[in-house]
């Protein structure tokens, strides 16, 4: 079964379960958005591995999924021996600023990326739901743990809130109200759980806050110190070995496995 986009400047890898949705999805929209941007190939036509390993590399560095799209189309112009130095050691250490400069030289706006990256999803969906879907994989045990968990549920992502939805269904997670579900323009994921602390519901109780993004839970334990919130880094997550041991030392921030995660839950 090929991902990606045939007849055009290669084919994403078939193998897409293992690189990952918003690598391919990714692939996709620079290749859509951007008319002369090509990625390499291996000798089946599809897109070389090494393109979407370059990609999951960087991901601890993202922060919203349209990024992706200015690392694939930035990718598609590197030599597959300059990738570790010019590509995966640039963007893990000065992410933002090189993404600014990318996007200047180019001319687009965060918004016309953000409508690239969903519009190359949309596409995906409606010709092959099922591979988008297996692209998406959800870790063992996440969706029973989900589904029986007695404590209310919040979602709190950076990927599209219709795109959510629609894997929520899919993995048969029924126990996650759609009111419940903040994706992409509901608000900073700080300012979110600003709103779920304050709501009459929550009054007196402690939340809890998973997130793999430790940047994102140390400004939260600056935002919302003082607040009844446990913060934990989900190590299963995009983090690096560096991340790990930060988080470690942190005293408000408490590294968390999956299967510690799923118990929990339970």
């Amino acid at each position: 079964m090929r991902l990606g986009n045939r007849g055009h400047r290669g084919r994403a890898d078939p193998r897409g379960i293992f690189v990952g949705e918003s690598s391919i999805a990714a692939v996709r929209a620079a290749c859509d958005f951007f008319p002369d941007t090509t990625f390499p190939t291996d000798p089946d036509g599809n897109t070389a591995h090494w393109v979407y390993d370059a990609l999951r590399a960087v991901r601890p560095a993202i922060s919203t999924g349209y990024e992706n799209v200015v690392l694939a189309r930035w990718l598609s112009g590197i030599q597959k021996d300059d990738v570790q130095e010019k590509f995966v050691e640039s963007v893990l250490e000065d992410w933002e600023a090189i993404k600014e400069a990318l996007m200047a030289d180019w001319e687009v706006s965060k918004d016309d990326l953000v409508e690239a990256f969903g519009h190359a999803r949309d596409k995906w969906i409606e010709k092959d739901l099922d591979s988008w879907v297996n692209a998406n994989r959800i870790f063992p045990g996440v969706a029973d743990a989900l589904n029986f968990a007695s404590a209310p549920l919040y979602i709190i992502t950076t990927k599209q809130t219709r795109f959510c939805l629609l894997l929520l269904e899919r993995y048969g997670i029924k126990n996650i109200q759609k009111e419940n579900v903040f994706g992409y323009g509901t608000g900073s994921k700080i300012s979110v759980l600003k709103k779920i602390l304050a709501s009459p519901e929550h009054k007196g109780k402690k939340l809890v806050f998973v997130e793999d993004r430790y940047d994102t839970l140390e400004d939260a334990s600056l935002s919302l110190l003082g607040t009844p919130l446990d913060l934990y880094l989900a190590t299963w997550g995009y983090n690096t070995a560096e991340t790990k041991r930060v988080a470690e030392l942190h005293p408000y921030i408490t590294p968390l496995d999956l299967p510690t995660f799923v118990s929990k839950l339970q």
